[in-house]
């Protein structure tokens, strides 16, 4: 089915555009034109389920409820906000904006990004979808290596046999505290899914690796994101980082305790995913620091280096914890 067939299932009338915008391992994407209004095509992964996606509308909807800076599904001729044909499809209203990368960002932009990812936090920590989604946290991550051991083993990688072992042996020693405070994580806020607009935050998109999980391991994440420049730790950023996120929501005394931890766990994370996306797919699923044609293992390894230089300075700076929670 060609893409240009989805659209067949709306009522957009006269089409005036029609241009493919990214290709990666998951999703394809268009954006699509008509009676003078931008739309985004959103064509999902094969290997989808509609579990999955329901999971995620479920989500976005609630947040569009909730008037946060998510792309609104458009319905389809039946009523549904998404479909499925040769595979599960959506189509999103156009969101403002663009993507900030490398030189671009500021403290002030990367201030917004905190207080949005605090925002959404607050938004869903009591929101329980009707569906169900595999956890992304230790589970998922060793899960992920597991699959993948016999091609990473057999693959060209070198000191691959070393690494796994000691990517497995670091994940398995983890844990995290019951208490943490738990909601739905939006896990992949990373500058290619962060629309800017004057400055200020004025899209989030890709919400189809959202979870239930620990919202410390959701910050940590964001924190690997947007406070490093070429492996390079920026303290300014981390500072306005966490302002922006504290204008929100305070942090408990437990995540205060297990930051660290939460911080170590989403470089090992993105380790193990950028080895068995990119290094084994030979494609660019994910795009991180200044320039995406740089990003490998040995990214976010030189990345844990760096926070273990400035472990101290990660640690006397994360915010105190509110007492009374």
């Amino acid at each position: 089915m060609q893409p240009e067939e989805y659209l067949k299932y709306y009522s957009l009338g006269e089409r005036q555009k029609f241009q493919q915008l990214s290709e990666s391992a998951a999703n394809k994407t268009y954006l699509v034109e008509a009676k003078n209004r931008q739309y985004i095509l959103r064509i999902y992964d094969a290997a989808k389920t509609g579990e999955e996606v329901s999971y995620e509308h479920e989500v976005i909807r609630h947040l569009v409820q909730h008037n946060f800076l998510s792309p609104k599904p458009v319905p389809l001729i039946s009523g549904d906000s998404f479909g499925l044909a040769d595979q599960y499809f959506a189509l999103f209203e156009h969101l403002p904006g663009h993507p900030l990368r490398g030189p671009e960002i500021t403290s002030e932009n990367i201030h917004s990004v905190g207080e949005v990812l605090g925002w959404f936090h607050l938004l869903l920590k009591d929101f329980q979808p009707n569906h169900k989604k595999q956890s992304g946290d230790l589970e998922g991550a060793l899960q992920l290596l597991k699959d993948n051991k016999s091609k990473l083993l057999a693959s060209n990688y070198e000191g691959i046999e070393d690494l796994y072992d000691e990517l497995e042996a670091a994940l398995k020693n983890m844990r995290f505290d019951a208490e943490l405070p738990r909601g739905i994580v939006h896990s992949d806020m990373h500058q290619e899914n962060v629309l800017f607009r004057h400055g200020e935050v004025s899209g989030v998109l890709d919400f189809d690796n959202c979870y239930e999980g620990q919202l410390i391991i959701d910050v940590a994440t964001e924190i690997i994101w947007w406070c490093f420049r070429d492996t390079k730790f920026h303290q300014d950023f981390y500072r306005s980082f966490l302002r922006g996120y504290t204008s929100q929501r305070v942090f408990s005394k437990i995540e205060k305790e297990y930051f660290w931890m939460a911080l170590k766990f989403s470089i090992l994370k993105m380790v193990v995913r950028s080895l068995c996306f990119y290094y084994l797919l030979g494609k660019q699923v994910e795009t991180y620091g200044a320039e995406a044609g740089n990003i490998n293992p040995e990214y976010f390894r030189e990345i844990y280096r760096e926070c273990i230089t400035n472990q101290k300075y990660l640690l006397e700076s994360f915010p105190l914890y509110e007492q009374n929670l």
